[in-house]
């Protein structure tokens, strides 16, 4: 109970902070927040009345919704610039609910709105109390974009009828083929009058969003085509089949404010009807969350403000539950009204405040003269806004970014248009929840392999080559689903040289008893084989589980190694260990080995320096250098220093020295065509080399020999490399060292040196044989005398 009772004694606190600042407020803030107000209203009083009439419901309730919602959301919220009020995309759902069941309960749509109004607001103020605002990170923008997109599609399909001028009973129905079958039915009562002042309303729109930004276009629009309405007599009665329908001749619009409303479904409840829109509240309230507080954290990044959105949840659910008895259909956070704050100057919470109540002060004064309004003109509005609603950049780069990304897109816009909304919010959520659960079903897995200098390099599962060690990295979620037939998998990485695998287990989340029982069977498993397994990276909750199961005790403590704040530590130590095991082996099953001869010659593995700079291939030039001159500046390397390009498999590529580095820097003709070139023409010069990948300097044609190649061999190498350095590589072609002409040069010098004495050797001896040869002829000579 701590969690539900802390968040409105946090909110009051809020509130009677901001009183008590007041003073400081007007003097400081008020004049930028009641200029960013202005702003707001002027372009949202439109757009409030256009959403109504997606909706289905009168003009004036979008009125009330911006009046009384945003007050609300504004004064219990956290965020300084969200306004709150009607919803493009929620009065798309609103209609799909409440056109049909209206109709089947024999029931006005608005008692039905503010039902779906109160309910979708009482989950929304639990989810806040009980600080479930990170519910919503589990529903990706790929469902945001598929519904939004949808949604526009069906708001521009539904307001066909009134874009055409067109008199046709409305069926109750949202979805897309009914209703452009119904306008292809009834092609004949198209109104051209009507399909005019839509296309004028649009067309203004769309122009002076494009060439006058800064201006209202919205409101330019409505007052235009109502001044054109009113001044020609299009909504006279004499105009028989051509007159133009406006606003008031469906619902009057009276300057009074006589808002309050007790629900009727609250005043005598349809238990039936209630349980049928239960979901679809719901349905309305999550994406109403989702829609705030992505749009909540896009201003804060803007602004550097940090959002509470357990409280902005509870602040949308007030606005919503507290305004249906206000006659406020579901509101949700706005992003054009909401981006207009921040630009427009808004400080404080203020802002979207004083915007509903400029919105009530022309409600009063000049609420009667919207009556005059020409619905076409609505559905031009409309039409617009459904065009802006689709990002056509952003849909195009979710869809590009992967293929659950372009699932879960596709899925949900395919069932927003097919099925009812509600349902396609449910389908949307189920699909990005069933995609995350796919990704984090199985753990990462790489192997990792040690360079010279004692780094890792990291390579993909199953690549690493033929080693004693294998050395194996799990990241990701260990619970019972991602460790299925995880064993079997590991086994894969085995080879017929493996003798010891090292499992790195550092960043493991949700470790439960199925990892423990599979970590049991891999063991098993090796064990069979007659192969070693080490676990390293080892934290506390590992620790306890281990303890727990009994594999502490079945491992050995003596191939348990412990997590430590030194980076690869314990990775360290079990390879040592791994290392010492696979030694041990080999003393038990080789057979001993001879001296071996001191004239033999060295191997290039015994020649080989292991201090060399590998760099990966998918960088640019710029990156090289960079690298290349803090290796110079700190006196590290070769004096002549080289870059040694491998693939993302750690397979040598080439080698690269500066002077092909300057080369390809130096190739633009300005080098060479202007001596007398100023420091920014050197510049402009240099950046087209400076910004050039490094894998198009890549010819390949470096030599190289494997560790076991004798010295003739990297001899040849380092001839047809000009004398340069020789890599050393293993069996995959991965590097393992390289080999200095200075050390080529020593150690021919060494062995020419073994050989003269050798020579001065046998000579000597040679002599030595002869003198006691003739000293023998003497002795038998003098016996025989």
């Amino acid at each position: 109970m701590i969690a539900a009772t802390s968040k409105p004694v946090t909110i009051l606190k809020s509130i009677l902070g901001f009183l008590r600042s007041a003073p400081a407020y007007i003097r400081k803030d008020l004049k930028f927040d009641a200029s960013a107000a202005m702003t707001i209203a002027v372009l949202g009083i439109p757009q409030a009345m256009a959403f109504a009439s997606i909706a289905g419901l009168p003009p004036v309730t979008g009125l009330y919704t911006s009046i009384v919602s945003c007050i609300l959301a504004a004064l219990f919220g956290s965020s300084n610039h969200l306004v709150t009020g009607p919803s493009n995309v929620t009065c798309m759902m609103i209609f799909s609910v409440s056109a049909h069941l209206a109709v089947r309960y024999s029931i006005a749509p608005l008692e039905i709105a503010l039902l779906l109004a109160f309910l979708s607001g009482l989950m929304q103020i639990a989810f806040g109390l009980f600080k479930m605002g990170g519910t919503v990170k589990f529903i990706s923008n790929s469902v945001v974009m598929g519904f939004t997109t949808g949604a526009a599609i069906l708001i521009a399909t539904n307001q066909l009828w009134d874009f055409l001028g067109m008199r046709v009973a409305r069926s109750g129905s949202s979805q897309l083929f009914s209703t452009l079958g119904e306008t292809f039915l009834s092609w004949t009562s198209i109104n051209p009058l009507g399909l005019l002042i839509a296309g004028l309303t649009l067309m203004i729109v769309m122009v002076t969003k494009r060439r006058f930004p800064k201006l209202p276009a919205p409101l330019l629009a409505l007052l235009t085509a109502s001044l054109l309405v009113l001044i020609l007599g299009l909504s006279r009665d004499k105009m028989g089949d051509f007159r133009i329908v406006v606003v008031g001749d469906e619902s009057r619009i009276s300057g009074a404010l006589s808002i309050w409303h007790l629900p009727q479904l609250l005043r005598r409840p349809n238990w039936s009807l209630i349980s049928e829109v239960v979901t679809s509240a719901f349905s309305i309230g999550i994406l109403g969350l989702i829609q705030s507080a992505s749009i909540a954290r896009s201003l804060a990044t803007q602004s550097g403000q940090r959002i509470d959105f357990n409280r902005e949840f509870v602040a949308q659910g007030l606005a919503n539950t507290v305004g249906s008895f206000f006659q406020c259909f579901p509101s949700a956070g706005s992003f054009n009204r909401s981006a207009v704050c921040l630009q427009a100057g808004g400080k404080t919470r203020m802002a979207p405040l004083l915007s509903g109540v400029i919105t009530a002060a022309f409600l009063v004064w000049l609420g009667p003269l919207t009556n005059y309004v020409p619905k076409p003109a609505f559905a031009g509005l409309l039409m617009a806004t459904a065009y802006y609603m689709i990002d056509t950049k952003r849909f195009m780069m979710i869809w590009r970014t992967s293929k659950n990304s372009k699932l879960v897109l596709g899925g949900t816009l395919a069932a927003t248009l097919l099925f009812s909304l509600q349902n396609a919010v449910f389908i949307g959520v189920f699909l990005s929840v069933a995609t995350l659960l796919h990704v984090t079903g199985k753990p990462d897995l790489t192997q990792l392999m040690q360079r010279p200098d004692g780094g890792f390099e990291e390579v993909p599962f199953k690549k690493a080559g033929k080693y004693p060690v294998a050395l194996v990295n799990l990241e990701g979620d260990f619970y019972f689903a991602a460790v299925d037939d995880l064993d079997y998998e590991l086994m894969q990485c085995i080879t017929t040289e493996t003798r010891v695998v090292v499992l790195r287990m550092k960043r493991l989340r949700a470790i439960g008893s199925s990892a423990m029982t599979m970590l049991d069977h891999f063991h098993d498993l090796l064990e069979e084989k007659g192969i070693r397994l080490i676990v390293c990276g080892i934290e506390d909750e590992l620790r306890k589980l281990l303890t727990v199961s009994g594999l502490r005790e079945k491992l050995g403590e003596q191939n348990i190694f412990y997590a430590d704040n030194r980076i690869f530590q314990s990775t360290e130590l079990a390879l040592a260990r791994a290392r010492s095991l696979v030694a041990e082996g080999r003393r038990m099953h080789e057979p001993a080995k001879g001296v071996q001869s001191e004239n033999t010659l060295p191997l290039a593995a015994q020649l080989m320096n292991r201090r060399f700079l590998r760099f990966g291939m998918g960088h640019q030039i710029r990156e090289a250098l960079w690298l290349l001159t803090e290796m110079i500046k700190s006196g590290r390397g070769s004096p002549r220093p080289m870059l040694f390009l491998q693939d993302t498999e750690g397979r040598m590529a080439d080698g690269l020295s500066l002077r092909e580095f300057f080369n390809e820097l130096t190739r633009h003709p300005g080098f060479h065509s202007h001596p007398d070139a100023s420091t920014t023409e050197l510049a402009e010069y240099l950046r087209d080399g400076y910004t050039q990948p490094i894998n198009s300097l890549v010819e390949g044609v470096m030599q190289s020999v494997p560790g076991s190649a004798e010295l003739p061999a990297v001899l040849a190498a380092s001839a047809r490399n000009h004398g340069g350095p020789v890599p050393v590589l293993d069996e995959e072609g991965r590097m393992t060292g390289l080999i200095e002409h200075k050390q080529i040069l020593v150690e021919l010098l060494r062995y020419a040196h073994q050989q003269a004495a050798r020579a001065d050797s046998k000579a000597s001896n040679h002599t030595k044989s002869g003198d006691n040869d003739a000293n023998d002829r003497k002795k038998k000579g003098k016996a025989s005398v």
